[in-house]
């Protein structure tokens, strides 16, 4: 019983969490205005799951980042991550609706910001 159990745990870490921490670290790398974006977006279903992180640039009342993605197809969208009382370093994760045909992989092809002191 112990084993079958054991088996379980680890088909369970694999299937989950390890596609996970493999998506985390497959960010895109992105400079703007002196502030670092880290970004990796993923199709789940009919939702984009866009994470990551910002960091660098200078201290702000309001940050807003406007990420553009395409897909494999030539699909494109765009999410907004609105940091309030910007510091050094914040990380997001949004999920938008899509109706793109499914595709696993969506790619940044820019970001924009506009800050307000």
């Amino acid at each position: 019983m112990q084993v079958h159990k054991l088996l379980l745990s680890l088909t369970l870490f694999s299937y989950c969490l390890l596609p996970a921490l493999a998506l985390a670290e497959a960010g895109e790398k992105f400079t703007q205005q002196g502030y670092s974006f880290d970004v990796s977006a993923d199709q789940m279903g009919s939702e984009i799951l866009v994470r990551g992180m910002i960091s660098g640039g200078e201290s702000c009342k309001k940050l807003i980042a406007t990420i553009h993605l395409q897909d494999e197809n030539s699909h494109r969208t765009s999410v907004k991550v609105i940091v309030n009382d910007y510091g050094s370093r914040e990380r997001f994760s949004l999920r938008k609706p899509v109706n793109a045909v499914r595709t696993s992989r969506w790619t940044v092809s820019n970001v924009s910001i506009h800050k307000f002191h």
